[in-house]
């Protein structure tokens, strides 16, 4: 009985946490990055869900207490580097915050292990952090 009664009261505390949400909007995008199909489908896959405007939750992301750690992470990401506001950095910025990113990247701190256990398709394969290097080093 008391284990019952401990499972029920677990069960509403989690639903009652699900009215506890702070919230994660999309604003509208309002300068993409502009790159071949080949990169920029390698960064809308790994980056784009915390590094956009074009946020676009899995239904566990939007569990609490998960969705609190989601949200954390999104507007954190956003912070740092906004592929939907792209066109605020200048030129030279640009081509420094991909070598950054692709760093990240390589350095095994980006895309984030809690990301990528439950997004596989967040994983950045060698060959793709290749393309992204040789596509950078073209910039002018």
């Amino acid at each position: 009985m008391k284990t019952r009664t401990i499972l029920a009261l677990v069960l509403l505390i989690f639903i009652a946490l699900q009215f506890i949400r702070p919230e994660l909007s999309n604003p509208p995008v309002t300068g993409d990055l502009e790159a071949p199909k080949e990169i920029k489908s390698i960064l809308q896959r790994a980056c784009y869900n915390c590094h956009s405007n074009e946020t676009n939750l899995s239904w566990y992301d939007k569990l609490n207490p998960v969705y609190w750690q989601v949200r954390d992470h999104v507007v954190d990401g956003r912070r740092v580097l906004n592929f939907s506001e792209w066109n605020s950095l200048a030129p030279p910025a640009q081509k420094a915050m991909l070598w950054e990113s692709v760093n990240q990247v390589i350095a095994g701190a980006m895309p984030l292990h809690s990301y990528t256990f439950v997004h596989r398709s967040g994983i950045v394969t060698p060959k793709e952090i290749e393309i992204l290097k040789n596509y950078i080093a073209d910039l002018p």
